[in-house]
């Protein structure tokens, strides 16, 4: 029990450390000079290549970089619904002859619906809106290999002093995450009136 919330507290901690301070962290272990991924564990791995510095690579170590800040509170969405499901509907599903597989299939992710939709939802908007994380890590480059809406809106609006056309790209940003909400949102309603006839 002691080990669980140990390990709990480890993989929620990325949650706790700001998009700026990540981004800064993961920047200088990608450096391809002193980094410790950047500069010693992918050329020990036969890499040579600097991944803050290549298009495909930045894009890549963005997207992990990414994903390890945000994985926590989906984690703790998930642990939150599975916590909540009954013990009794697999002790059922047990004596109905159900295996493991089977009560994943048939109990845990029927009754976790509604937990992968708001997950979903909240990692649409927040991947649409991510700004510091990129911007900190590779400032939308090399190039515009990692060029989102966001970094885009912010040239944009403070570079190019351009605020109609970023005001723009923001309510673009908008229609997109309202769209994406309505979709799922139907989708989800429409599964769960199946579910109930």
């Amino acid at each position: 029990r002691a080990g669980a919330g140990w390990m709990r507290a480890i993989v929620v901690m990325p949650l706790v450390i700001p998009p700026v301070v990540a981004g800064f962290t993961w920047r200088f272990l990608l450096n391809g000079e002193i980094g410790f991924l950047g500069a010693f564990l992918l050329p020990g791995m036969g890499l040579e290549l600097n991944p803050l510095a290549e298009p495909r690579a930045a894009l890549v170590s963005v997207v992990v970089a990414d994903v390890w800040s945000r994985t926590p509170f989906m984690f703790l969405i998930f642990l939150a619904s599975l916590q909540s499901i009954p013990r009794d509907y697999y002790e059922a599903a047990r004596m109905d002859g159900a295996n493991p597989i089977h009560e994943f299939l048939f109990v845990t992710l029927p009754l976790m619906k509604g937990a992968l939709f708001v997950a979903v939802l909240f990692r649409l908007v927040d991947a649409i809106n991510t700004f510091e994380l990129i911007y900190v890590m590779t400032r939308g480059g090399p190039g515009r290999a990692t060029q989102i809406l966001s970094i885009l809106g912010w040239r944009t609006a403070f570079q190019e002093l351009d605020f109609g056309q970023a005001a723009a790209l923001g309510v673009v940003m908008l229609v997109i995450c309202l769209t994406g909400a309505m979709l799922m949102f139907r989708r989800f309603m429409q599964e769960d009136t199946e579910a109930g006839q």
